[in-house]
């Protein structure tokens, strides 16, 4: 946040940016605006830092803002209900709503039984 908006109080109520630098559990991003080590939020037990470019969304939190998540992009091919945890590297884990997991390609079925995906079927 800026020090002229926090001397005046005119913050906005939310804002999204690119990131600039991502670690250590905080984001910076720069727009209009410019965020500095704003503490990351998600869901307890997930962790993950977002790529610099990434738009991310900042809320107003005690005075400064925190980063509470990124963009979705790349829900290419999910139903509703189904989610897809991914990497910037390409590795990508899906639950599908007939049970299965989809794990890099590989195929976990309800059952537990492990097979390859099927030819033209992208199990990323």
């Amino acid at each position: 946040m800026l020090f002229s908006q926090m001397l005046h109080g005119d913050t906005p109520a939310c804002a999204a940016a690119p990131v600039t630098r991502s670690g250590g559990g905080t984001v910076d991003a720069t727009d209009s605006t410019d965020w500095f080590c704003a503490p990351l939020y998600a869901p307890y037990g997930v962790y993950g830092l977002p790529p610099e470019g990434t738009r991310a969304l900042f809320l107003p939190l005690d005075g400064g803002y925190a980063c509470i998540g990124a963009l979705c992009a790349g829900g290419e091919g999910l139903a509703p209900g189904e989610l897809r945890l991914s990497s910037a590297g390409g590795a990508a884990i899906v639950l599908k709503n007939n049970g299965e997991v989809w794990i890099n390609g590989a195929v976990v079925a309800p059952d537990g039984t492990i097979a390859q995906a099927a030819s033209g079927r992208d199990a990323t």
